[in-house]
């Protein structure tokens, strides 16, 4: 499933799930770089709803796609 903010394409919507709690994590966009570039990050939902209930807060396209790239590499 792609999301789309735009013209911007959230690759891992629906497939990445909290380590902690296996709640879905939910996709919105980091801060624009230097270059232009926003990547998208990926929170807990129950982290953002609740602080108390899961202590995963998020994880970034920056380190996600890399660690997907060599995992498949890997197979």
């Amino acid at each position: 499933m792609k999301l789309t903010f735009g013209r911007i394409y959230i690759i891992f919507s629906g497939l990445v799930r909290c380590g902690k709690c296996g709640s879905n994590m939910s996709a919105t966009l980091d801060r624009r770089r230097a270059n232009g570039w926003r990547p998208s990050i990926y929170a807990c939902s129950k982290h953002r709803n609740n602080s108390s209930v899961c202590q995963n807060k998020y994880i970034s396209d920056v380190t996600l796609g890399p660690f997907v790239i060599n995992y498949i590499a890997n197979i």
